[in-house]
């Protein structure tokens, strides 16, 4: 080490006072640490989906004029904001019975899951077949009828063709049914802590009942439009009014 590299005496005191001292001064001493959750980085995706809340409000219109062929009156059917939350999270909070179609979604990449509250399925049932209406109290995971299973593609075959259509303006999607299932721990469309986005429609019918369908788009099919879902400029005017109009006139005629 040359001469010029040596510390002075001042350098050195200073380093021994240093060392000797019970407290040194830091920076950010009282600092708190934030967990961070990397799988929710996408969570704000919430804000940006204008697009998808517009398709569900004209979903729920077309819906609720099909749904009138199966109750033989027009429910009341209501979009709920889009939520975003992990797969695993969302499948918890499920009670049974319940009917858990898989479904794909071409041409975007993976499957989608479409759940069918039982309320829904059983009112449908008594009201197709002449009678008014009824609440059905069935608790406990059950398998479904014949019958009712036949209910439940007639209602799949709706919210195929007015999904299809209530997406249309925007974008072109198929729906392929893929299968059903009643246990939620055996219906995976992705990842426990995989993303999902949420679109709820609760359905009021007659004698007070209540049901829903969900609709459970997988958050990473929906990147590949993710620009198309933040615009917000479709509005009510671009519904298919002509066919609104020919859904009537079918359910007039039935």
């Amino acid at each position: 080490m040359s001469d010029n590299e040596l510390l002075s005496e001042e350098e050195i005191q200073a380093l021994v006072e240093m060392d000797q001292g019970d407290e040194g001064e830091a920076y950010n001493l009282d600092a708190e640490a934030d967990e961070y959750d990397i799988a929710s980085e996408d969570s704000t995706l919430t804000s940006h989906l204008g697009s998808l809340d517009m398709i569900n409000e004209r979903f729920a219109r077309l819906f609720r004029i099909s749904l009138k062929s199966l109750l033989r009156y027009q429910p009341k059917i209501e979009s709920q904001p889009v939520d975003v939350e992990r797969f695993s999270t969302h499948m918890a909070s499920l009670t049974t019975p319940i009917s858990l179609n898989v479904v794909k979604i071409p041409p975007l990449r993976g499957s989608m899951l479409i759940i069918i509250d039982p309320q829904l399925i059983f009112n449908s049932l008594d009201s197709f077949f002449g009678g008014a209406g009824s609440h059905t109290e069935i608790s406990g995971i059950r398998d479904f009828t014949p019958t009712e299973y036949r209910i439940i593609q007639m209602i799949l075959q709706r919210v195929f063709q007015d999904m299809k259509a209530a997406w249309a303006p925007l974008y072109t999607v198929a729906f392929e049914f893929i299968n059903s299932e009643v246990n939620p721990q055996f219906t995976s469309i992705v990842e426990e802590n995989d993303l999902v986005i949420v679109n709820k429609f609760n359905i009021d019918m007659a004698h007070d009942i209540n049901g829903s369908v969900q609709v459970i788009y997988p958050y990473a099919a929906m990147k590949p439009i993710r620009e198309l879902l933040r615009n917000q400029v479709i509005g009510d005017s671009d519904i298919d009014d002509e066919r609104i109009w020919n859904n009537y006139l079918k359910v007039a005629i039935e």
